[in-house]
């Protein structure tokens, strides 16, 4: 059976190694999270420019495949961001299939902040 796994990220309230919050993982756990560049906290993407968001997480089940999914938050309300991949296996180390028998697994995904994303001020 293929389980897939989303992990929900919500790029405007995270910060760079600082504490995060786990939008309501069912399969791991979120162990950190990294944003570059990240100048202060809350961290901010520019628009027209990349950011690279890295994530360390386990897992309590196998995984055979999943999508990623990336939210901004507008209003307090998530809103989903497209992605060009949002297959997870191409972005993970070690690669898919994740398995309980690893600790550590690092997600990484450096995406373009296109200037048609709407506009959001930092808190």
């Amino acid at each position: 059976m293929v389980i897939a796994w989303i992990i929900v990220v919500s790029l405007f309230h995270f910060v760079n190694t600082q504490p995060f919050r786990d939008c309501g993982s069912k399969i791991g756990s979120l162990i950190s999270l990294t944003v570059t560049p990240c100048d202060k906290t809350p961290c901010a993407l520019y628009k027209g420019h990349n950011s690279t968001i890295t994530i360390e997480f386990n897992t309590s089940e196998t995984v055979k495949n999943g999508r990623i999914s990336v939210h901004g938050v507008l209003a307090h309300v998530p809103v989903p961001f497209p992605l060009d991949n949002s297959d997870l296996c191409q972005f993970v180390s070690p690669t898919c299939p994740l398995i309980n028998s690893i600790p550590k697994y690092t997600h990484t995904y450096t995406m373009f902040v296109k200037t048609s994303y709407p506009s959001l001020t930092r808190n």
